[in-house]
């Protein structure tokens, strides 16, 4: 999947916004024209997925005409819409379209106001009961601090009886707010990020990662194994019930595996440049128009970014583990240790184009 970035801004001021080197910082927005550039450049992977982002894609002022673009364009099959839900309303004609998935982004009232997640909530109602798209519609949750509330959000998995929520644990998106250390960060959350996982798999409900995902010396094979016991227990369960089985994931998304990596998104800006991810925004910037192809530009960032991944650890016990050594683990995040890849390449007199100057 590659994603196109609609807008900076949103309506929502959520604490942990893994965008905020970009988001409310400048009302800028891509034209009609860059957005078909856009889609061209996407289309020149086969079979490519687009997803659609913000800020709050929902805000831009011809988000309408864009979807429209988007449902008569015969190479998008299958387009994402990355959304917190709350002007859902506006467009669910266009967005009802057999094309379109929704990936919820599902905020507690106490960190967006009891007002816009009631708006949320709503606009769900809509989407499940009116629209009938519950087959296309996710949940996802963002864990960025030790005491995260997901009660909320069990709720409402448990109300439309959704099998499956994605879950992400947030990584700060600028160097100034990545000085901390990353095992006792990871191992704060761990305790409530248990809690979560059980919570959800009781409830015939399955959790994925979508991004950093919580290495093995934090997440031990013992607890792993403890996750996948649950899952077996529960997927034994329904076939007695002669129920369908819970939906299982990648095995670079699962909860009960050790594989921890993963590989360039690519969000496409406003104005046409791109960045490996939201997360890495800040030093991988570069202009789609210098590249031939989206593969092309994802094999650039694998080489000048994902290659130097299992280089570098988050603490000194990464440099002897057997994962690490054989590319199962890159120990979590890669922006939690770009700097350290940056400064080797620039050291070695190689660097991705303008980072000398940036810095």
């Amino acid at each position: 999947m590659a994603n196109i970035m609609l807008t900076d801004i949103c309506n929502l001021r959520c604490p942990y916004c893994f965008a905020n080197e970009f988001v409310n910082k400048s009302a800028n927005e891509i034209s009609i024209e860059n957005f078909k550039r856009a889609l061209d450049f996407i289309a020149t992977e086969p079979n490519a997925k687009l997803g659609l982002i913000g800020g709050e894609p929902t805000i831009h002022t011809q988000f309408a005409e864009l979807l429209k673009i988007v449902i008569s364009d015969p190479r998008y099959k299958d387009v994402v819409l990355f959304t917190n839900g709350v002007k859902f309303e506006e467009f669910a004609n266009e967005l009802s379209h057999p094309k379109f998935h929704i990936l919820l982004n599902c905020n507690s009232p106490k960190d967006i106001g009891q007002k816009a997640f009631d708006k949320m909530v709503a606009n769900l109602d809509l989407m499940v009961n009116k629209y009938y798209m519950d087959d296309r519609v996710t949940l996802g949750i963002n864990i960025y601090k030790p005491d995260f509330d997901f009660d909320y959000i069990l709720e409402l998995l448990k109300k439309y009886n959704f099998q499956r929520v994605r879950m992400s644990i947030t990584v700060p998106n600028t160097s100034e707010k990545r000085d901390f250390n990353v095992k006792d960060y990871f191992s704060s959350i761990k305790p409530r990020f248990k809690e979560f996982i059980y919570a959800t798999l009781s409830n015939d409900i399955m959790p994925t990662y979508d991004c950093n995902k919580m290495p093995t010396c934090v997440l031990t094979e013992k607890e792993m194994m403890e996750f996948n016991e649950l899952i077996t227990k529960r997927q034994r369960d329904r076939e007695m019930r002669r129920l369908p089985p819970l939906p299982m994931p990648h095995v670079s998304s699962a909860i009960n595996t050790d594989v921890v990596n993963c590989a360039p998104v690519v969000d496409i800006r406003q104005d046409l440049t791109a960045v490996r991810c939201f997360g890495l925004s800040d030093c991988t910037k570069v202009k789609i128009s210098d590249f031939k192809s989206l593969p092309d530009l994802r094999n650039y960032y694998m080489n000048e970014i994902d290659h130097y991944a299992f280089k570098f650890g988050i603490d000194n016990e990464c440099e002897n583990c057997y994962r690490r050594k054989t590319l199962r683990c890159t120990g979590a995040c890669i922006a939690f240790k770009i700097a350290e890849i940056l400064d080797y390449k620039k050291k070695h007199g190689s660097y991705i184009k303008g980072v000398r100057d940036e810095k």
